[in-house]
C-alpha cells in the first residue's frame, strides 16, 4: 500500500543522513519543499529570546487571569486559522499564529491532542477545539479523543481523510521551521502520531526520535515509537504490513 501523505523529503533525508539532533532546525529549513512560490523565502526564524519572552508573557496572564481564560485567550490567537488549513491547505505564510500555536503546545498538552484529533475528526468545530484544548475534564471532546485513539487499533472503517492530514502536516512543518529546536517535542510528537495514523511509519519513526531527543520522557512519541517497532499500525493501514526499517 502506498500513501501519498507525509513530509516533503527531510524526514526521509533525515533518516537515511543520521542527522544529530543540534543540526535538525537547519536541516528541516534547507529539506522542507515550500508549500506554494509565495512561501519560497526562508521562513521567519523566531529566536530563543521571542519563545522566552512568549512564554513569560503567557504565565503572566494566567497568574492575571486565571489559567482556564488565559490559556482560552492564546487558543483563540491560532485555532481557527488551524481550522480553516485544515480544510483548505495553507495559503500564506502564518508566521506569529505558527508560534502561538507552539507555544500552547509547549506549555499545555490538551492543546497539542486537540490538533491531533480536530486532523482525525472532520466534525470539530472552534468551540469543541477551545473546550478540548483548554482540557475541560468530562466534556465529549475528551471522550472522543480516547475513543478515536482506542478505535484505531481495532476499526478498519476508521479512515483518515488524507487531504486534511497533510494540510496539517504541512502546517506542523512550518511551525518546527520557525521556532527553535529545543521548544518543538509536542509539534514532533503531533507529528509523530498523524504520521503514524496515515500510515508513513518511517516518517512517523523519525519525527518521534526528534521528540525523545529533546525530551526522553514523551509518552506519545515512545507509544508511537513501540507501536511502529512492534508492527503495531492502525487496522485501516493493516497490522501485518511493515513499513519502518529499523
Amino acid at each position: 500500500m502506498t500513501i501519498a501523505v507525509g513530509i516533503p523529503g527531510w524526514v526521509a533525508a533525515y533518516c537515511d543522513q543520521q542527522q544529530d539532533e543540534h543540526s535538525v532546525r537547519e536541516f528541516v529549513i534547507h529539506h522542507t519543499s515550500p508549500v506554494d512560490q509565495s512561501m519560497a523565502s526562508p521562513p521567519m526564524q523566531y529566536s530563543e529570546e521571542d519563545m522566552e519572552q512568549a512564554l513569560h508573557k503567557h504565565q503572566q496572564l494566567r497568574m492575571e487571569q486565571g489559567i482556564v481564560k488565559a490559556d482560552t485567550m492564546l487558543i483563540k490567537r491560532y485555532i481557527a486559522k488551524w481550522l480553516d488549513c485544515l480544510e483548505h491547505g495553507i495559503t500564506a505564510p502564518q508566521y506569529e499564529t505558527w508560534m502561538h500555536t507552539c507555544v500552547a503546545m509547549h506549555v499545555h498538552r490538551p492543546a497539542r491532542d486537540a490538533c491531533i484529533l480536530s486532523v482525525l475528526d472532520e466534525t470539530l468545530d472552534i468551540a469543541d477545539m477551545e473546550l478540548l484544548s483548554i482540557g475541560v475534564p468530562r466534556t465529549p471532546c475528551a471522550r472522543k479523543t480516547a475513543e478515536i485513539i482506542e478505535r484505531a487499533y481495532k476499526d478498519k472503517s476508521l479512515r483518515p481523510n488524507l487531504v486534511r492530514c497533510q494540510h496539517g502536516i504541512d502546517y506542523l512543518v512550518e511551525v518546527v521551521r520557525c521556532v527553535p529546536y529545543e521548544y518543538s517535542e509536542q509539534v514532533f510528537a503531533a507529528l509523530t502520531y498523524i504520521l503514524w495514523f496515515v500510515g508513513q511509519q518511517t516518517q512517523s519513526y523519525a519525527c518521534a526520535q526528534q521528540t525523545l531527543a529533546i525530551n526522553a520522557t514523551n509518552t506519545l512519541a515512545k507509544i508511537i515509537e513501540q507501536a511502529i517497532i512492534r508492527g503495531l499500525f492502525p487496522r485501516w493501514v493493516g497490522q501485518t504490513q511493515q513499513l519502518c526499517r529499523l
